[in-house]
């Protein structure tokens, strides 16, 4: 048989498959013809996938991957402590017909709408990074904006000319936290103001003992004896370096300050060889006078008190 001819063959054969089809069909053609064109229909139109977040319908998507860079966003966002209540979030995604423009393309937008939709769990927000821990939690980065400047300015106390900034490295940064954790403006600041315990160094000396120590530091002893993994009985000698809890500031602020001081300068006498003069006998010849010059300092104030006096300027007034 000829190319030409199993060709025709097969064009008749689907035709007379679909007479078939009509003539064993219960339907009129008229709905079958309607039937057809839905199909056609819905074949012209872009598939998408409806999200369903707790049950509710919130975004359409274009397809799988967006949802998995979105999830991977709320991942990468959420702190490690609270990755547990993501699971908690029920969502699905359901195919349907959608045209295309309605279909939202940006993981971000998902990642947005799934935390919205999850509000009672988890939040957008800003978290605080003092040293590179966390330390503070709002909804609004203007909050921490304030109290930052808010506690610059009560550090200054009397010296309002200081200028003040921060030592100690701070961040803010955007994620996903527990909704609960989530912190008003009064609390922000009162936070960042605070204070808390620390580890340091201390040497044993001659007279101590745990008992002594501990009461130095305004620290019980199973405390002492804990962070020191040491027992009741175990022995200290001067000399031994062991830990103890001091009180530190959150945030340590240093004041930068210039002062002005007028000194004198003191005269110097010259004396000079007079041959008219009998020996022994002075003449001033020139009567000396006391100088005066500004002097200006950099002085530098922690926790209150001035620990560095730089002169970075003198000038004869």
């Amino acid at each position: 048989m000829r190319v030409s001819d199993f060709k025709n063959a097969k064009k008749k054969s689907k035709k007379s498959s679909i007479e078939s089809i009509l003539k064993k069909s219960i339907l009129p053609i008229s709905a079958f013809t309607l039937f057809a064109t839905t199909v056609y229909y819905w074949n012209t139109k872009t598939y998408g996938l409806s999200l369903e977040c707790n049950g509710q319908h919130i975004a359409t998507v274009s397809d799988g991957k967006v949802y998995e860079e979105a999830n991977r966003l709320i991942r990468n966002q959420i702190l490690p402590s609270e990755k547990f209540k993501v699971h908690t979030v029920e969502s699905k995604l359901k195919i349907t017909p959608v045209p295309f423009e309605e279909c939202c393309t940006q993981p971000e937008t998902i990642k947005n709408k799934i935390v919205e939709q999850s509000n009672e769990i988890l939040s957008m927000g800003y978290g605080v990074y003092v040293n590179d821990n966390l330390t503070a939690i709002t909804d609004n980065e203007e909050n921490i904006q304030t109290s930052l400047k808010e506690i610059l300015e009560l550090k200054k106390g009397n010296l309002q000319e200081a200028k003040a900034e921060f030592e100690d490295k701070i961040e803010i940064k955007k994620g996903i936290f527990s909704t609960e954790k989530i912190q008003t403006k009064e609390k922000i600041k009162e936070i960042l103001n605070s204070k808390k315990l620390k580890t340091t160094p201390y040497t044993v000396k001659e007279e101590d003992s745990i008992v002594e120590i501990a009461k130095k530091f305004d620290m019980d002893i199973p405390t002492l004896l804990a962070i020191n993994c040491k027992k009741n009985e175990d022995p200290i000698f001067p000399g031994d370096t062991i830990k103890v809890l001091v009180s530190d500031d959150i945030l340590h602020v240093k004041l930068t300050l210039l002062e002005h001081l007028k000194e004198e300068i003191p005269y110097q006498t010259i004396c000079e060889e007079d041959g008219n003069l009998m020996k022994g006998h002075q003449e001033v010849s020139q009567e000396g006078s006391t100088g005066l010059e500004e002097v200006t300092y950099r002085l530098i104030y922690k926790n209150g008190k001035e620990i560095s006096r730089e002169e970075v300027e003198r000038k004869t007034l």
